[in-house]
């Protein structure tokens, strides 16, 4: 009996405790971010394209250029340059 209930008590001290700091972690990340951010600290992931490359795309987008060569000429994946037009509010 001893011997069970001790094994019960190691394996609850043991397989929940890192599956509550797996919760943890996350929400710790998301206050320090978001404290970073209200010091003008953190600024996010920097741009892929630059708003001269995004008119340049849409202009060889209305010239015909397929957007996979574009993506290509600009050396990003044809993803990014599919959502950075989406995301874009002067896109045509």
């Amino acid at each position: 009996m001893y011997f069970t209930n001790r094994l019960v008590c190691m394996e609850l001290a043991f397989g929940v405790t890192p599956g509550l700091t797996g919760i943890q972690g996350p929400l710790r990340q998301a206050e320090g971010i978001a404290l970073a951010k209200a010091a003008g600290k953190y600024r996010g992931r920097a741009r892929t394209l630059t708003a001269d490359q995004l008119a340049q795309a849409r202009a060889q987008i209305a010239a015909g250029v397929p957007k996979a060569k574009i993506a290509g000429d600009l050396d990003v994946d044809r993803t990014r340059l599919y959502r950075t037009l989406a995301a874009d509010p002067d896109s045509p």
